[in-house]
């Protein structure tokens, strides 16, 4: 075999089958020969290009079993033998097989010891495995249930890995990912091969998978002598066809084995090289990032973030709970003192006897390999290994080197030297060394660190600044401590402590010469610098103080001066714990500091310089301190910010007396001055929750100079003036009948952000040849076509081959009809030339599709609805022939490894499965891909291509194949090509299958297992990949060891929001990738934790099994442990690394690199989109691995004490950040809201600008105090915001503070929730813009008001009021009546089978008007209400139930009262309209005589009583004024007709651009989707009440006469 391939295929497909041995095939096992075994099939193309079908052999599935017997050769095979023959009898009758029949199948391929570790906790030493290999994958599932019963061999077995797929298996095994390469060492090809081509154009250089293989080309040694049974399609021409054996795969070469850190005693070796990748997709991403900057000329190697210095506290004091905790480990150690059998480091040195003849799990993949072939990977592993230990000693002594010099270089060669050096002498001269605080030298500290201070943890209660305004103690750059690094403040001790940190130590050793101190301070905060922002500081002059009043010695809280000798700089004198200065502990969080450059009004104030040697005269006086000039004086007077509260600008609206609402009082005033004050109703004192300044005053001022009279005369004079007057009046009086909403962020509406695109960028090729089909049969009436009776008249195509590029004009478009009168080319002329294809049957139609499919061999098929429809109405008619056609259209001549025959299937993708090719159900899909208030074809090609199409129903369509106007025949012709078009068009722009086959290559999975499967497997499969070389083994738990783990005990900190309108800046900050980074940081995993620190119940329960830790190991350990805040415990990194940890780092560090590279390539719309799908696949991955921890109801490998201590962890890292912001005085922040990993801070008061640099400030403070990577980032800053409850908020949103025009975000409320109305969404979003951009609430009233009367007076369009939820038929109660969803659902399907809303569908409906009945019964489908105008929608429903709830709840929170805002406002409902909007005399009680008295309700009885011409009330068509007017009248009336005659015939021809419908032709489309057919139909009814018209005029006239 080759060691460079010479063949390379992408992997497309993944699928397998069981076959016969061929010669390639093992046939032993371990009792008789194998009759069946299962063969992988891979699907793909070759690196030139051909479609080429992998059949892989001698690649079995496993499972794993823990052996505890005895360990001498003869008694294990003897167990090995016994439990072969009871699992392969016990698999025979659960099949129902005669075990004892000379021809019953073997299941067991063989039973291989193995020696691996344990993954399910922390284990030190191997344990034996048995790896069971069996015959059959669909073996894997029964043999586990009958190993887990304890029917085999008298014992529950407890299996492992178990419950991995199949494929991921082999996947993992050999180093494969989904749509990437797999390299071929060696091959037999099938005949026949493709003949050469005419004109060979390739090179002859190039390498030998690059060249296409043909008859000539391929030596003979390459292709079967003879030929094995065909295993696919004899009818795929143009398929490579090949066989190869497990061993032949390359990719597993590049996959090192790895050991498992097991000391448990120094030097521990658990770290490793950080910046080895183990996950060979995320080593890929990094190379190819490499070679694209190569490419531009850039630096290869992409630039890792800068981590800055942290400050982190002890392990002992890291958790509110951590005393505690640690105090029952130390008990616990003390009790296994006296325990026999004590683990001890010696331990590790002895041998194992059984060991050396045993096998790894990774060395166990090629164990059936044959014996040539073992030697020779185990050669090459041996030098691997070689190579890989020199390259590790290299990087470890490289290291360390390299890092010192850098350092050293770096400070050599720095500016900080020379200034800490320069400033430094003052303090050198001036020191005088005390014995009493001299510190010896500890050898046994480290290098890195100082010893602690031998001040004590207590206040003191005077001291005196020193020279340069330096306190003793480790100076900071401006000569005091930082209350992050220290225990003083303003150079006090105080008697707390951060909650984050201890005492910060130097990377120095320790000196007593302050001259060191001040350097390594210097290097301290220029690090500190490097921050965005600092922590500020008090600033100090160098002037030595003078005696100053007592009285007014503490000038600021921590700052005092003393009163004797203030000149002479005198050593610290240790306080007593007697002396009582209370200080308080929150001190620390820096609220005493301020930015070196701007000092504080309240900070140290500069001092008089006066000549002490120069006596003052009698009648002289000195100023204790100098007097502050002017501009600080002025500059302490400036107020903060203030921000206009919500008011009334029409006094009329202000409400007279207070509102309670919530336990607080709300008085609303007008004019913009409102008080808001809280106070409960049990009397507790008042607390207002937005502090204004007590100078804040009302005022009066004229916005600009008045106008004089003369200039207000002129005006006045203006004609022009008066005409803009009146026809500002006139519109005031006719409303618009729409409603009025905000500007959208896009001039359609779309709700799918759009692609901007770019000349620069090329599409990548996707690689993957699509075929869609749409169908069409004819219907009988109004129902849909029923595959097991209607059939099929005309099949549409459209292919895209994989080369993907060119858009719509490189599709293969084509028809495939069966000959009818209807459709001939002597009728339709136009079409002769198209690809179409006559047929006489429609048998011969299905066979002429299944010819073209294998033709074309594409590989993913594709449809709209294809579960409704397209292909799975073609399967239904083939089965009416007995044809299958799954199997026909298949690669291969077996059914696929899942028939899709399941409740899963059915409900998340299509029953309709074929093996070697992907089916994808495209609305199905795009339900996960974008977020609709509706899925239907045409709403989504709305949304994605940014056109209308039209909806034709299925009468319609059958009506046009049966007319004879050849036009129509066409019509339905053109509709049908282009929604199959359009499917492909719709795929290409949403770019699902790049996106997937992008994800498939980062996960490691089969492409469609990204559309199927869930993120328990993708998490598997990056774990398994890194587990897998390290042999480590993991644990299958069964469903019933799921449920009986402990319950969940910690939930995250999710705070009650203080819900309120918020006028000032809201910071948002959010810590990055919480929970991943909390895993990274405290190294949490299953394979590091040692269990609880006591026992639970008296067990020391650990997710589904019980962790027994042998005695000593904490004692050897107890320095070197991690305990979570749950009291779970784990080693520390040094120990062994997380694998969790590893692979997350690697997620993350990724995921930058990418984001990073995204920056570069602004222009490239497909690499960008590349790496955006990259980016947010590894995005993907890093969030939902916590999830895989915690999985208590479906989890596949769960521990809920992992999760918990996630979790709490979590909490406490926001808790302490909580208190910090809150007890931080400078910043004047307080948290009003926490979820989870974010926190809410309002800054009241505060500019925007401030904003911005106190929420950097804030989250670069909280990131030095937590671990790496632990990162608090600044988001943004919501500014106006208002909290409504937890996940529900909303407001003006600014991310950079010169950013002038805000975002509008909104969480959680009506504004972006898919289950309500458009006029609710409308309504809320303008009625916040509104109070956001004028806090008006007169001008929300006003504008709520008019819509509602709209409403009222049914001038809003039916679209508006649609509502449409998700229904799910058969999972809800018989006993209580469905949502109205469900209702119309359930009659659409009694009335049409066909019809039937899938799992999931977004049904649309309306509620119309009917008083006494229930709401289910008044739902009805908008196309219902379209046909039956007699039927009116229920404006009161919507306005009560719809319209006011989510407003109430917005303005309760600023005081204002919603509902009596509507209950206050006239109402003019309007009654359903007349069979005619105009009443004739004489021809009423005809038309009562029409209508049937059922249909009639109430407001039939009553006719409109306005005039039509003036608008005046009469109880005639026409009132007695304009009758005197009769040439005004006429011309009036028919004004008024030909305006409704115009509006049709606009809307007519909107409508016909969109279908094509010619002119005079009706227009057929039923798009509830299209805005257009609600203004149709209205124009329709309108103008057909108008043929009236002329009536009345006749009777005027002859009125008149």
């Amino acid at each position: 075999m080759n060691d460079e391939p010479i063949l390379k295929v992408r992997i497309t497909n993944v699928d397998y089958s069981q076959q016969v041995p061929g010669p390639l095939d093992r046939t032993e096992s371990l009792f008789a020969a194998l009759n069946k075994v299962p063969v992988l099939n891979v699907f793909g193309h070759t690196s030139a290009g051909q479609k080429a079908c992998v059949h892989i052999h001698n690649v079995f599935p496993y499972l794993y079993i823990e052996y505890t017997g005895q360990l001498d050769p003869e008694s294990v095979n003897k167990f090995i033998n016994r439990l072969g023959r009871k699992l392969n009898h016990a698999l025979s009758l659960v099949l129902r097989r005669n075990p004892y029949a000379q021809q019953t199948p073997q299941h067991i391929v063989a039973i291989l010891p193995v020696k691996g570790t344990h993954f399910y906790g922390f284990h030190h030493r191997r344990s034996v495995f048995l790896k069971i290999v069996f015959s059959d994958p669909r073996l894997i599932r029964k043999a586990q249930l009958l190993l887990e019963s304890g029917t085999i061999c008298e014992k529950a077995w407890q299996t492992y890995e178990g419950h991995v797929d199949y494929k991921l298996q082999f996947l993992c095994d050999f180093n494969l990912y989904g749509c990437n390469w797999l390299d071929i060492g060696d091959c037999r090809f099938r005949e026949p091969l493709p003949d050469p081509p005419e004109y060979d154009t390739s090179p002859s250089s190039i390498a030998p998978y690059m060249t296409p293989w043909n008859s000539e080309n391929t030596p003979a040694e390459l292709v079967h002598s003879v030929q094995p049974v065909p295993v696919r399609s004899t009818r795929s021409y143009n398929v490579l066809e090949l066989d190869i054996s497990a061993w032949d795969i390359l990719n597993r070469h590049s996959l090192p084995g790895r050991s498992i850190p097991s000391r448990l005693a120094p030097p521990f070796s658990g770290a490793g090289d950080p910046d080895e990748l183990f996950v060979h997709s995320v080593r890929e991403l990094w190379e190819d990032e490499r070679r694209r900057r190569a490419a531009k000329g850039m630096d290869p190697t992409p630039p890792r973030p800068k981590e800055t210095a942290r400050t982190v506290d002890p392990e002992r004091t890291r958790w509110v709970a951590s005393d505690r905790l640690w105090s029952e480990v130390d008990a616990r150690i003390e009790r296994e003192k006296e325990k026999p059998g004590k683990v001890t480091p010696a331990d590790e040195n002895k041998p194992i006897p059984w060991e050396a003849w045993l096998m790894t799990p990774f060395e166990s993949v090629e164990a059936l390999f044959p014996r040539h072939e073992q030697r020779r990977r185990q050669k090459r592993r041996d030098q691997q290994s070689a190579a890989l230990n020199a390259a590790e000693d290299d990087w470890s002594q490289r290291r360390h080197t390299d890092e010192d010099a850098e350092d050293d270089a770096k400070w050599a060669g720095s500016q900080q030297l020379k200034r800490a050096i320069k400033e430094a002498q003052v303090v050198e001269e001036a020191w005088l060394p005390h014995p009493d605080f001299q510190v010896e030298e500890d050898d046994d500290w480290d290098s890195g660190h100082d010893p602690p201070s031998a001040q004590p943890r207590t206040p003191v209660k005077q001291h005196p600044l020193v020279r340069n305004g330096s306190k003793p103690g480790t100076p900071s750059n401006d000569g005091q401590l930082s209350p992050l690094n220290g225990d003083k403040i303003n150079g006090h001790l105080i008697n707390g402590e951060n909650p984050f940190t201890t005492p910060r130590h130097d990377r120095t050793p320790h000196r007593s010469s302050p001259l060191k101190r001040s350097i390594r301070a210097f290097e301290e905060n220029d690090v500190e610098r490097s921050n965005s922002v600092t922590p500020a500081r008090s600033y100090h002059t160098p002037t030595p103080p003078l005696r100053q009043n007592p009285d007014n010695a503490t000038l600021k809280r921590g700052v005092h001066f003393d009163e004797e000798d203030e000149r002479t700089p005198k050593r610290p004198r240790l306080q007593d714990e007697a002396d009582d200065i209370a200080v308080e502990p929150w001190i620390a969080s820096l609220e005493s500091f301020t930015s070196p450059n701007t000092p504080m009004a309240s900070s140290s104030p500069v001092l008089t310089q006066r000549d002490p040697a120069k006596p003052l005269s009698n009648s002289s006086f000195a100023y204790a301190f100098v007097p502050p000039a002017r501009g600080g004086i002025v500059q302490t007077l400036q107020p903060s910010k203030v921000y206009k509260d919500p008011h009334y600008s029409k006094r009329s609206d202000a409400p007279e007396r207070a509102r309670e609402y919530a336990g607080r009082l709300f008085r609303l005033r007008w004019g913009g001055h409102a008080t808001e004050f809280e106070a409960t109703l049990q009397g507790v004192d008042p607390s207002p929750m937005i502090d204004s300044p007590s100078w804040a005053t009302s005022a009066w001022e004229l916005a600009s100079r008045a106008p004089t009279r003369r200039e207000t005369e002129d005006w006045l004079s203006d004609p022009a003036q008066a005409d803009a007057q009146s026809a500002s009046a006139k519109r005031r009086k006719q409303v618009q009948s729409q409603l009025e909403s905000i500007t959208q962020g896009n001039r359609y509406g779309l709700r799918v952000a759009t692609h901007k695109p770019s000349e620069f960028s090329t599409r990548e090729k996707q690689n993957m040849s699509v075929l869609a089909v749409e169908v069409f049969a004819r219907s009988r009436g109004r129902l849909i076509p029923d595959p097991v009776e209607d059939e099929l008249s005309i099949v549409s195509f459209a292919f895209q081959d994989d080369a993907g590029e060119g858009g719509r004009d490189t599709y293969e478009v084509g028809l495939i009809i069966v000959a009818s009168p209807q459709v001939d080319f002597s009728r339709l002329r136009d079409l002769a030339g198209g690809n179409i294809e006559l047929v006489d049957t429609e048998s011969e139609l299905i066979n002429k599709l299944i010819d073209r499919i294998l033709d074309w061999d594409p590989d993913v098929l594709t449809g709209w609805d294809v579960q409704s429809s397209s292909w799975n109405y073609l399967a239904g008619r083939a089965k009416q022939y007995g044809v299958d056609l799954a199997e026909q259209i298949s690669r291969v001549l077996s059914p696929p490894s899942r028939n899709g025959q399941d409740s899963w299937s059915l409900t998340h993708t299509s029953t309709f499965r074929v093996s070697g090719r992907h089916v994808i159900n495209v609305w199905r899909h795009l339900r996960k891909e974008l977020t609709l208030t509706s899925y239907t074809f045409e709403n989504v090609a709305f949304q994605v291509l940014k056109r209308r199409t039209p909806l034709y129903p299925a009468s319609t369509l059958t009506q046009w194949y049966y007319s004879p106007i050849p036009l129509h025949t066409v019509q339905l012709i053109d509709y049908l090509l282009e929604r199959t078009v359009m499917v492909i068009e719709i795929l290409d722009e949403t770019e699902l299958i790049t996106k997937t086959a992008e994800f498939a290559r980062v996960f490691g999975v089969e492409f469609f297992s990204v559309l199927e499967r869930g993120s328990q497997y993708m998490v598997e499969s990056f774990m398994f990949r890194i587990a897998k070389p390290q042999n480590f083994i993991l644990i299958s738990p069964s469903k019933e060891q799921v449920g009986r783990q402990n319950a969940a005990e910690c939930v995250p900190l999710i705070m009650e929001p203080q819900s309120a309108f918020y006028k000032g800046p809201l910071v948002v900050l959010d810590f990055t990738s919480l929970y991943p980074s909390i895993m990274i940081a405290y190294n949490y995993c299953y394979s590091t934790c040692l269990g609880r620190v006591g026992h639970f119940k008296g067990k020391s329960k650990f997710g589904v099994t019980d962790l027994n830790l042998p005695p000593g190991i904490l004692e050897l350990l107890k320095d070197d442990i991690t305990i979570s805040p749950n009291g779970m415990m784990f080693v520390k990194e040094h120990v062994r690394r997380s694998l969790l940890s590893k692979m997350l780092s690697e997620l993350l560090d990724t995921r930058a690199m990418v984001k990073q590279g995204m920056k570069t390539a602004k222009g490239d719309k497909s690499l960008l989109r590349l790496l955006n799908a990259r980016q947010l696949s590894l995005k993907y991955i890093a969030n939902v691995t916590y999830g895989y921890t915690s999985a208590s109801y479906s989890g596949r490998m769960p521990a809920v004490e992992i999760a918990d201590a996630i979790v709490q962890s979590g909490r406490e890292t926001l808790e302490k950040a909580v208190h910090l912001i809150d007890s931080t005085s400078k910043w004047g922040a307080k948290v009003v809201y926490g979820d989870t990993d974010s926190l809410f801070i309002y800054l009241p008061g505060r500019t925007k600008e401030e904003a911005f640099r106190i929420g950097h400030e804030m989250a670069d403070t909280i990131t030095s105090l937590n671990p790496a990577p632990v990162q608090m980032k600044f988001e943004k800053v919501y500014l106006p915001c208002l909290l409504m409850a937890k996940k529900r908020y909303v407001g003006f949103k600014y991310e950079t503070p010169d950013e002038v025009e805000p975002g509008f975000d909104d969480k959680g409320i009506e504004t972006v929730r898919r289950d309500g109305c458009a006029v609710g969404r409308k309504m809320v979003e303008a009625s916040l813009r509104i109070l956001f951009n004028t806090q008006d609430l007169s001008e929300v009233k006003d504008y709520c008001r008019r819509q509602w009367s709209k409403i009222l007076e049914g001038r809003l369009p039916i679209q508006e009021y649609i509502i449409a939820k998700e229904v799910r038929l058969g999972s809800y109660s018989e006993g209580v009546a469905p949502p109205p969803g469900a209702a119309v659902a359930a009659l659409k399907a009694v009335e049409d089978p066909q019809a039937e809303a899938q799992y999931g569908e977004r049904v649309p409906y309306v509620i119309i008007r009917g008083e006494g009945r229930r709401l289910v019964d008044r739902a009805v489908s908008p196309d219902v209400l379209l046909r039956n105008r007699e039927q009116r929608i229920d404006p009161i429903y919507y306005i009560t139930r719809q319209l006011i709830p989510p407003l109430e709840r917005i303005f309760n929170l600023v005081g204002a009262d919603v509902q009596s805002w509507y209950d206050e406002m006239p109402k003019k409902l309007r009654a359903d309209r007349a069979q005619s909007i105009i009443s004739i005399p004489g021809q009423e009680k005809e038309g009562q005589m029409l209508k049937a008295p059922g249909n009639r309700t109430i407001e039939r009885h009553f006719r409109s009583n306005l005039c039509l011409v003036c608008g005046e009330q009469t109880d005639d068509a026409v009132c007695s004024a304009c009758s005197q007017d009769l040439p005004s009248t006429i011309h009036s009336l028919y004004t008024r007709m030909h305006l409704g005659e115009q509006r049709l015939q606009d809307t007519q021809r909107i409508c016909a651009s969109c279908s094509g419908a010619p002119p005079g032709e009706p227009i057929r489309c039923e798009s509830l989707d299209c805005e257009w057919l609600y203004e149709r139909v209205k124009a329709e009814e309108e103008a057909s009440a108008f043929v009236e018209i002329p009536r009345l005029v006749e009777q005027l006239c002859q009125r008149d006469i």
